[in-house]
């Protein structure tokens, strides 16, 4: 039991995801441009990484292709979304996720679209 404390515990602080920025707020028929820091403090090198964002409300996914990234390197990835015009306004979450076969990292920002 205490095995699985101090991993859960390395997990929260060594991670995948460092920094995100978005351009916010963004209104229907612009793009949507949200950079997203890779960071490696893992111990190893990542192989295969990628970076997904999901907007579970308006049942949108956007991934980045395929990455490797050395132990103690980082590096930025830039997500882009044309937003359509018939989304309406209002505030919503996307989940932004940095993974791939080994270890998985999330975080939560919100959008808003005016």
């Amino acid at each position: 039991m205490n095995n699985s404390k101090i991993f859960i515990t390395i997990f929260l602080v060594f991670g995948l995801l460092g920094m995100i920025r978005g351009i916010d707020p963004v209104s229907n028929n612009e793009f949507y441009f949200m950079h997203v820091n890779a960071k490696n403090d893992l111990g190893r090198t990542q192989d295969d990484l990628s970076i997904s964002v999901v907007i579970y409300e308006l049942g949108l996914r956007f991934k980045t292709s395929e990455f490797d990234l050395s132990n103690r390197d980082r590096d930025g990835k830039i997500v882009m979304w044309d937003v359509p015009s018939d989304i309406p306004s209002g505030e919503y979450w996307a989940r932004i996720t940095a993974s791939n076969d080994d270890y998985r990292t999330v975080k939560h920002r919100p959008i808003i679209v005016v």
